[in-house]
């Protein structure tokens, strides 16, 4: 049931930020710690070991934006910071929420209005016999 498992990764992602950031950071550092160990068995010091590994590693921040990029539901996490951070700036000014919320419904409404005209007087053939 691959489904089931996706749904739960996904409920994970969304709602267990913390523990998947705490995750990442420690594969992260436990990979860069294989790294250094590796040079450390070729022959390096471990100061010139951890100096490769940084050159070659390019960064741990880097390497996380990464990850989360790939991770299944990384458009939808993005897409909810957007709404967050939408409704903290609409809550920041009333006002303008006020006018432009009027403004879209006065929009709506028009457009609604002048295509009911016109897709009753253009578009509908007219109900008496030999219309045309």
């Amino acid at each position: 049931m691959p489904w089931i498992r996706r749904i739960a990764n996904l409920y994970e992602l969304l709602f267990r930020r913390e523990k998947r950031e705490a995750e990442l950071d420690a594969e992260v550092r436990g990979y860069f710690e294989i790294l250094v160990d590796r040079y450390m068995e070729q022959g390096m010091s471990r100061e010139t070991a951890r100096r490769a590994a940084r050159v070659q590693f390019e960064g741990p921040e880097q390497v996380k934006q990464k990850v989360r990029e790939a991770r299944m539901g990384a458009t939808l996490e993005a897409t909810l910071k957007d709404v967050r951070y939408a409704m903290r700036m609409l809550r920041r000014s009333p006002g303008f929420v006020a006018v432009a919320v009027c403004s879209l419904a006065i929009g709506i409404g028009a457009t609604s209005a002048i295509y009911s005209i016109a897709d009753g007087l253009l578009l509908r053939p007219l109900p008496v016999p030999r219309a045309e």
